[in-house]
């Protein structure tokens, strides 16, 4: 659709386009007239004091406004085909194709406002490195998550361009030391160039198109409990330290160090065992013993809820 209309296909002569280049230069000193009544007055200067600004009738100053804004779409529509064939030199590198012909277009727009005919080049020359510029730097800006320099865009196109000129000549897997050469750079700073290539993934996105399922869910650490069982243990230490009295004291010490109550740190069995002077097998008798009274302690506080995780 973006090179259906009748006016993209059609070249324009170098008459037509100089008289086209002509009328919208005129259509900008026209708005550089309103601009400089407009700072004047301090305020939108109507048609009668644009059009005595300019030295024009109303009738013949809405008749050249009408005539540049035409040659200005008209220039721009039929150049239009540039854009489409500047934008397939970017594919790939981390826009779409809709994407690099919207920024590409907007370079060519920006070309007509800047383009001076003194410049002694035809306009398409002038709007190529516009073009050409405006999508650079919307790769450099929102290609990535992480912003790489702009020599390293410059790389990363050198070496698509070497895989691509490999895969012309038959060779569909070149080795790093062929694109290494081919780009003009040493091997280490290729496999240096590769790694930054790398496009981070969200642990957001899907593992499949048909299911819900995402990176995060299939890669998490099992050894980090969840937020709701966390807040669950939370609440039930907070309640076991109001229930340590049903124990005896030594059952009540070996639980505290266990689970961390004293000082936050959790003890092992050997641990436990060295302080009490006990073999490792009968401090995991106690303490067994003794999570069997909190879990019926819990039972009776109406908290059995919490019981499975004391474990």
């Amino acid at each position: 659709m973006f090179l259906w209309g009748p006016e993209t296909k059609k070249l324009l002569t170098f008459e037509e386009e100089s008289q086209l280049i002509s009328q919208i230069q005129n259509l900008f000193r026209l708005e550089e007239v309103k601009i400089r009544l407009q700072s004047q007055f301090g305020r939108e200067p109507t048609m009668a004091e644009w059009a005595d600004g300019v030295g024009l009738s109303c009738y013949a100053l809405q008749t050249q406004l009408r005539s540049g804004t035409r040659s200005k779409e008209k220039l721009i529509h039929a150049n239009l085909r540039m854009v489409v064939h500047v934008a397939k030199n970017y594919l790939g590198r981390g826009l779409s194709f809709q994407d690099l012909l919207q920024e590409g277009s907007m370079g060519l727009m920006k070309s007509v406002e800047k383009f001076k005919p003194q410049a002694g080049c035809r306009f398409a020359s002038y709007a190529y490195w516009w073009i050409r510029q405006t999508i650079r730097r919307a790769l450099f800006l929102h290609s990535r998550t992480i912003r790489l320099p702009e020599n390293v865009y410059t790389l990363l196109g050198k070496l698509i361009e070497a895989k691509k000129f490999y895969n012309r000549e038959g060779n569909v897997h070149p080795t790093k030391e062929e694109l290494a050469r081919k780009i003009g750079v040493t091997v280490d700073k290729l496999e240096i160039l590769l790694s930054a290539a790398r496009i981070p993934l969200s642990m957001q996105q899907t593992v499949w198109t048909d299911q819900d399922t995402t990176y995060q869910e299939i890669t998490a650490d099992t050894a980090i409990e969840t937020p709701d069982v966390y807040v669950a243990k939370q609440l039930m230490r907070r309640h076991a330290r109001n229930l340590l009295h049903t124990l005896n004291p030594r059952e009540r010490r070996i639980i505290r160090l266990r689970f961390g109550i004293e000082d936050g740190y959790e003890k092992s069995l050997s641990e436990i065992g060295t302080v009490f002077g006990l073999s490792k097998e009968r401090v995991r008798q106690l303490e067994s013993r003794a999570l069997d009274k909190l879990k019926q302690c819990l039972a009776s506080h109406g908290l059995d809820a919490y019981a499975n995780l004391l474990v």
